[in-house]
């Protein structure tokens, strides 16, 4: 989760035969977690933000991602309940992130 959103911008600098260290140690995920992480970065990509800090991903956006994918309904809850633990955490991550740069200014 911590080098997420750079992870695009790492791959591409790979293809292009830089070598990106942060890469080797890259954990890989089976297929199946895999598929959750994707619809995580998919919906993330598109979530709402509020007073300068990013809103919870809506189940309404889950479900249509779930649609849109085609997923069977009996792989719904599965896909919420894992969508929603990697945005709390997610969440959780900016909230400290937002408290320490808070913190930082407030010394100064």
């Amino acid at each position: 989760m911590e080098w997420g959103p750079h992870l695009k911008g790492l791959l591409k600098a790979e293809e292009q035969g830089i070598h990106v260290p942060t890469l080797d140690t890259m954990p890989e995920l089976d297929d199946l977690l895999a598929q959750y992480w994707d619809a995580f970065t998919t919906l993330d990509s598109a979530r709402e933000w509020g007073q300068g800090f990013p809103q919870p991903i809506r189940l309404i956006e889950i479900e249509a991602y779930a649609r849109m994918k085609q997923y069977a309904r009996s792989e719904l809850d599965v896909l919420i309940r894992y969508v929603q633990y990697l945005d709390r955490e997610y969440l959780s991550r900016q909230a400290e992130r937002k408290k320490a740069r808070a913190g930082t200014h407030s010394s100064h």
